[in-house]
């Protein structure tokens, strides 16, 4: 087997679950990336979809790309960069805050208190279940009252 195509056979099959040394979930569980180490010393990553919940995840490799690289750090710092939704997360303003607790202004929307952007509980693009997808504010949600 193509030691690339076994690298990326190794990150789905939980008898190679050794050869991956890192995985980051993204805030809304949609998206993954995992890490491992080559064989060969080198590192990679390979990015996945969830195709079910986040209660249930299950895993299906987003593409078929392949990389290659001297550490596990740099492979990181080339994911932050290269992958929509990691760098996106990377680079909210609110990413550390405390959580804020907010009321929903009218059922199913809410306004974030840290940008004060106004979204759907049910956009999946906006709302990842206690994180405001836009700013990164984690927000814990209290009910119309």
């Amino acid at each position: 087997m193509d030691p690339l195509a076994y690298a990326y056979f190794s990150l789905t099959d939980p008898r190679y679950s050794m050869r991956k040394i890192d995985d980051i979930v993204s805030a809304d569980s949609r998206f993954r990336v995992a890490f491992v180490r080559r064989d060969d010393g080198t590192h990679g990553y390979a990015g996945f979809i969830n195709t079910e919940t986040a209660a249930s995840p299950v895993w299906k490799l987003e593409s078929k790309a392949t990389s290659r690289f001297e550490s596990h750090e740099v492979a990181l710092n080339e994911a932050r960069g290269r992958l929509a939704w990691l760098k996106k997360e990377t680079d909210w303003p609110a990413k550390d805050r405390e959580p804020v607790a907010a009321i929903e202004y009218t059922p199913g929307w809410m306004k974030c208190p840290f940008c004060g952007i106004r979204f759907c509980l049910q956009d999946l693009d906006r709302w990842g279940g206690g994180r405001h997808l836009t700013c990164g504010q984690r927000i814990v949600k209290q009910a119309h009252v």
